[in-house]
């Protein structure tokens, strides 16, 4: 599932208050899953060249739901 497009490119998303959205997308690129300081875990992105358009915008792994 994806989530979004939200952000700086469509700022009138339902989950957008006060110019961030409220379930932190677009998330970080990252090389692997880890731990934040709560326990909750932050889980691998990578950066790769795969997307889907969706509204006309291409979503890349930064808007996979987990």
């Amino acid at each position: 599932m994806m989530h979004g497009p939200c952000g700086s490119i469509r700022k009138s998303s339902p989950c957008m208050q006060k110019g961030k959205c409220t379930k932190h997308f677009p998330k970080r690129f990252l090389p692997s899953t880890s731990l934040d300081e709560e326990g909750y875990p932050v889980y691998r992105r990578r950066d790769d060249v795969r997307s889907i358009k969706r509204s006309g915008i291409d979503l890349d792994n930064r808007y996979v739901v987990p």
